[in-house]
């Protein structure tokens, strides 16, 4: 699972991997994993060099690597 903040006060990262569970699956398979965004996965170190989270989107990519097109946006208010 990839995060990827659209607008931060420092430039961030394009995605960056905030969750990895590896599943072996048989064709025809199917598991439900389920991963709980953390305030840290948001936060980063501002200009005055403490950690902070900021308001806005963000988006979520799941899939097998960081370039997936599977998104699900959010707004932290």
């Amino acid at each position: 699972m990839y995060l990827q903040d659209e607008y931060a006060s420092v430039l961030q990262p394009i995605r960056s991997l905030i969750g990895f569970k590896k599943v072996t699956l048989m064709p025809g398979d199917t598991e439900t994993l389920r991963f709980m965004i953390q305030p840290e996965d948001m936060s980063f170190t501002g200009v005055n060099m403490q950690r902070q989270i900021e308001a806005g989107r963000f988006n979520v990519f799941v899939g097998g690597s960081s370039d997936t097109k599977q998104m699900l946006s959010y707004v932290l208010k």
